[in-house]
């Protein structure tokens, strides 16, 4: 190890062109795919339609039973308290 006196961006540069490739592979592989961030740009149709599906659902819950929707929601309240 020799010590040196460096400004830190010189330091960081320089670490970063020794190590680009190993720092690169490490951010890759760090976190499985499921759980990583990296991915969700990536359409999914599935996913697409099953949420498409759901909020299908919640607004024709709305329209249809409208004082049902807003009694569940008002009671929601005070039992998440619980």
């Amino acid at each position: 190890m020799v010590l040196v006196i460096a400004d830190p961006q010189q330091v960081q540069t320089q670490i970063g062109r020794l190590y680009a490739t190993e720092l690169a592979h490490h951010a890759v592989t760090r976190v499985a795919d499921a759980e990583s961030c990296r991915n969700w740009a990536v359409r999914n149709r599935k996913r697409r339609f099953a949420l498409q599906g759901i909020l299908l659902s919640l607004v024709a819950l709305l329209v249809f039973f409208p004082s049902a929707v807003l009694a569940v929601a008002l009671l929601w309240g005070p039992l998440r308290c619980f």
